[in-house]
């Protein structure tokens, strides 16, 4: 369940700063301090990063999504779907003249759980937060999220995860992800 809440931006800066060869450094386009743009990365059809604005900053609000798949209760297993309605996602990103970048994002809406029946269905707010900063050498990421869902039985299940991933300028890689469930 933990890849649903991970952003494809964030794979892609993941994914560009592993790439040792990936290009992160200046695009042609030559912007001064402090402009605000709509295109502060250039992405490929993968969602690869191919080039970083230089001293850019850009805000995006998504438009509200939605994801559903099967999934198991977690506290009793019994089957059903999982679905996350997604009505707020914003993302900023920030870089430099260097090319090194800052994201951040946050996101929030419903999730549901929808037993086959005769199980307990329910819903209940959700929310997350991710921020990574990277430049040629390095990358740092990490995230949290929060989920709350009461069914139909008076049961309330509430997912929390926190994440962290560092890329050392060496090649290390230093990660934990401590998802907690809890059933009650």
């Amino acid at each position: 369940m933990r890849s649903m809440f991970i952003r494809p931006v964030v794979l892609a800066l993941a994914v560009a700063s592993l790439g040792g060869g990936a290009y992160l450094g200046s695009a042609s386009t030559h912007v001064l301090a402090a402009e605000t743009h709509s295109n502060c990365a250039t992405f490929d059809n993968s969602g690869n990063i191919l080039s970083l604005t230089p001293n850019c900053s850009e805000t995006v609000q998504a438009a509200p999504s939605s994801m559903s798949s099967s999934s198991p209760n977690p506290c009793t297993g019994a089957p059903g779907t999982f679905t996350m309605n997604d009505n707020h996602s914003v993302f900023h990103l920030n870089v430099n003249g260097a090319g090194d970048a800052w994201l951040t994002g946050t996101d929030g809406g419903r999730a549901s759980f929808a037993a086959v029946p005769p199980g307990a269905s329910g819903s209940g707010p959700w929310t997350s937060w991710f921020g990574a900063g990277f430049n040629k050498q390095s990358l740092v990421m990490s995230s949290t999220i929060h989920l709350s869902i009461r069914l139909s039985d008076g049961t309330s299940v509430t997912m929390r995860d926190v994440s962290h991933l560092t890329i050392t300028p060496g090649g290390a890689v230093i990660s934990f992800n401590k998802p907690t469930f809890t059933c009650g």
